[in-house]
C-alpha cells in the first residue's frame, strides 16, 4: 500500500466534506476522470449536548454508563463564535474537573479554522478525562487532517487500554477512527484488528472498512464491501461516495453518478 498517498488521499476527502466531495467527484466523473478519485474516510461523531455532560468513560461500550450531574454551568447564545469560546472557558474555569467545557471551547475554535488552538483545547479536555468520547473523536479528526497518525494511534490506543481494564472496548466510532489512522500509516493488520473489535455493524465502521478496502485494492471485495455498508446506511454520504467510488471502479458509471448525486 502506498501509505503517502492513502494519506493523503483520506486527508483530502474528510477536509472537503461527504457533499463537496460527492460534487467534486460529479465534476470529475463528467471530465472524464475516474483513475484517482479519493473516497470519504469517515464520519463525525455528534457531538455532546451543551446541558448535559457525557460520562468520562462514554468510550466504553462494555456496560451502561451511569448517568452523571450536568455541568455547574450552561452554554449561553452568546452573540458569536468568539463569545461563546470565552463563556466555553470561564466555565472550564469553574469547573476544572468537568472536560465538556475545553470540548466545547475546540469545536468553535475548528469551526472558525483554528486547528491549533482546536488541538490545544481539546487536549485540555482529554487532559480531565481521558477517556471522554467526544473529545477523543474530536481530536483523532484533527489529528487525521493534519496528518499525525501516530500521535493520534498512541492517544486512541491508551484510551483503550483504559476502557479495557475496566472490561470493555471504545465505542464503535473511536474503532473506526483508530482503525483509518493505523490503514494510512500503512499499518493493515492493526487496521483490521480494530474494525473486527468493533461489535455489529455501525455506520462508521462500515464506512471505514470500505474506504480501506477500497484504498488497498479497488478489487471485487472492496466493491462488495462498500456496497454492503450503503445497503446498511443508505443516508450515509460517506457510504454514497464509497459506493460511488466502487461502482466507477466497476464500469457502471451511471451507478457511480446516481450515488454520488445522493450524496450532496
Amino acid at each position: 500500500m502506498n501509505t503517502r498517498r492513502a494519506g493523503h488521499t483520506h486527508r483530502g476527502a474528510w477536509r472537503l466534506g461527504a457533499r463537496s466531495f460527492a460534487a467534486a467527484a460529479l465534476l470529475a466523473l463528467g471530465a472524464g476522470g475516474c483513475g484517482h478519485l479519493p473516497f470519504l474516510a469517515r464520519s463525525t461523531p455528534a457531538p455532546a449536548p451543551p446541558a448535559a455532560r457525557i460520562p468520562a468513560r462514554a468510550g466504553v461500550t462494555a456496560k451502561p454508563a451511569a448517568a452523571t450531574p450536568a455541568p455547574p454551568a450552561r452554554a449561553s447564545r452568546a452573540a458569536t463564535p468568539r463569545d461563546r469560546i470565552a463563556e466555553a472557558r470561564r466555565n472550564a474555569a469553574a469547573a476544572p474537573a468537568e472536560p465538556y467545557w475545553p470540548y466545547r471551547a475546540a469545536e468553535l475554535y475548528r469551526s472558525l479554522g483554528e486547528p491549533d488552538s482546536a488541538l490545544d483545547a481539546v487536549r485540555g479536555a482529554l487532559a480531565r478525562a481521558g477517556g471522554y468520547a467526544p473529545a477523543l473523536a474530536l481530536f483523532s479528526k484533527l489529528e487525521y487532517d493534519t496528518g499525525r497518525h501516530d500521535d493520534a494511534i498512541a492517544v486512541l490506543e491508551s484510551a483503550r487500554m483504559a476502557a479495557q481494564r475496566g472490561g470493555g472496548d471504545l465505542a464503535p466510532e473511536l474503532l473506526a477512527g483508530l482503525a483509518l489512522h493505523y490503514a494510512a500509516a500503512g499499518r493493515g493488520a492493526e487496521a483490521g484488528e480494530a474494525l473486527r473489535a468493533a461489535p455489529g455493524s455501525s455506520r462508521a465502521v462500515d464506512a471505514a472498512a470500505a474506504a480501506i478496502a477500497l484504498g488497498r485494492s479497488r478489487d471485487a471485495e472492496a466493491v462488495k464491501l462498500a456496497e454492503a455498508a450503503l445497503d446498511h446506511h443508505p443516508q450515509s454520504a460517506a457510504c454514497q461516495n464509497n459506493a460511488g467510488i466502487a461502482r466507477l471502479t466497476a464500469g457502471d458509471v451511471a451507478g457511480a453518478r446516481k450515488a454520488l448525486l445522493k450524496a450532496i
